[in-house]
């Protein structure tokens, strides 16, 4: 190895710590496509990554490739990294295996995680299902139809078709704070009301109680000026009348209101009672 490549070597060792040994209890997913990920920032993905992949490989998984390797034939061309990865997975990560992951993320959704729990599981499946989602619109497509329905009817409003997978994200919390405090974000609710009297009436309730019919004393001040209140067989002034002004009249009751005088009921004489009668 040149001493160009050992200084690579060094520095990769540096970025990607992890090591892995092929146990059951290892993330044979995570190993690949991390160490993918420092190859690919450092450049030297195809040039390097099998050689310095297969040098974080301990264990049993070490034991694997030193027997792979042994195994070809006298000057066969290097792996390249897409040969390597399928190989590597199709050992510690059977395609059973990786199947019954892929059904997991196909069937993801929100339930009851909040949208921050949802994202870290939805990436954490979608790295077993790569060839489900070849683009960044069917990621993001994914990610919206697996939200909770009022976040995602939200998200299809206000959303854009062309968003990226992050302002999804951000999006997705940002609806679900508005709506956690109550905002209805980009809904018609109207308010609540406060239980304070709005100035309106509703269903024919007044200010005497909710649901009460009004009291017959209300409901004859419905008639119009100059009417009286019955009560019992007197006849009585509406309050308009007793409380107007001076300027506004007061209207008489008709005269057959008026009682008619008592006369005796021996002689038939207005001027005396039975109990006089001479």
């Amino acid at each position: 190895m040149s001493t160009d490549a050992l200084w690579r070597l060094d520095r990769f060792t540096r970025l990607f710590t992890t090591t892995y040994s092929g146990t059951p209890l290892e993330d044979a997913q995570n190993f690949i496509c991390s160490c993918h990920e420092v190859l690919r920032t450092m450049g030297i993905l195809e040039t390097n990554g099998v050689d310095f992949a297969t040098f974080r490989l301990a264990g049993s998984a070490k034991t694997w490739w030193r027997d792979f390797s042994l195994a070809r034939p006298a000057g066969s061309p290097s792996l390249t990294w897409g040969q390597f990865s399928e190989l590597f997975l199709g050992k510690f990560l059977p395609v059973t295996q990786r199947d019954a992951l892929r059904r997991q993320f196909e069937h993801l959704q929100q339930g009851l995680m909040s949208a921050t729990q949802y994202e870290t599981q939805f990436i954490d499946h979608a790295r077993h299902a790569i060839v489900i989602l070849p683009t960044e619109r069917e990621r993001v497509r994914r990610f919206v139809d697996g939200l909770v329905q009022p976040i995602r009817v939200q998200m299809a409003r206000s959303a854009g078709s062309e968003i990226i997978f992050q302002e999804a994200t951000d999006g997705a919390r940002r609806i679900e704070l508005e709506l956690s405090q109550g905002g209805g974000y980009g809904s018609d609710k109207r308010p609540r009301h406060s239980g304070r009297f709005s100035g309106t009436l509703s269903g024919g309730r007044d200010s005497y109680g909710r649901g009460h019919p009004p009291r017959p004393f209300q409901s004859a001040l419905q008639t119009s000026h100059g009417s009286l209140v019955s009560r019992g067989s007197q006849p009585q002034y509406s309050d308009q009348q007793l409380f107007s002004s001076p300027s506004a009249p007061i209207s008489a009751p008709p005269l057959r209101y008026y009682q008619q005088p008592r006369a005796c009921y021996t002689c038939g004489d207005v001027s005396h009672i039975a109990r006089y009668c001479p």
